[in-house]
């Protein structure tokens, strides 16, 4: 598997994993989707990330995942900081108005596209991808996310210009709280 679309599919897979579900609001007894009134709030979550090949059978990669996610359900923006291993990314989420579908893409314009939720809920909905990859390895991300208790769980699949499907890619997110985040930070 070529290293480019490792980095792009990584990036998608943790933008696709961190979705934009938010168990966390709601343990705090707020939603996402509150009204005008709803702070931005912070979300952590932990957990891995592995691209292998279409059918699973060989692993192309795996690596750790720790994502910090600032949530604005006034703004319809979400923004993510991960770490990917040893690489720091950033993503942004905005809301299409008077939809659930958020365009997505990242700070180095590796991908763009959309995530679509089921429900208005953003911290229990689960999400489809439709995304385009960029560079020297494009095609398209496509898949869904879906929440397990405090777990965000992903499985998309990579597909070349001419749709031949090359690579699938998931991920296991667990929800964490901002010690456990700060502490698992690289010194």
């Amino acid at each position: 598997m070529h290293s480019r679309f490792l980095y792009a599919s990584a990036t998608i897979c943790i933008l696709a994993s961190l979705g934009c579900g938010d168990q966390g609001s709601k343990e705090a007894g707020s939603s996402s989707t509150d009204g005008e009134d709803a702070v931005p709030y912070v979300q952590y979550l932990q957990g891995t990330f592995q691209t292998t090949s279409p059918d699973g059978g060989v692993t192309y990669e795996e690596v750790d995942v720790l994502a910090e996610k600032i949530i604005d359900s006034a703004a319809g923006t979400i923004v993510e900081y991960t770490l990917h291993g040893d690489e720091v990314r950033t993503t942004f989420f905005t809301l299409q108005p008077g939809t659930r579908i958020f365009d997505v893409t990242d700070e180095e314009n590796t991908f763009s596209g959309t995530m679509t939720f089921e429900t208005d809920d953003w911290a229990t909905s689960d999400v489809t991808y439709d995304l385009e990859i960029f560079g020297q390895y494009p095609g398209t991300m496509t898949g869904s996310g879906v929440w397990e208790a405090d777990t965000y769980i992903t499985d998309k699949l990579f597909a070349n210009p001419a749709g031949t499907v090359e690579a699938r890619t998931t991920e296991v997110l667990t929800i964490i709280g901002e010690d456990e985040y700060s502490a698992a930070l690289p010194e």
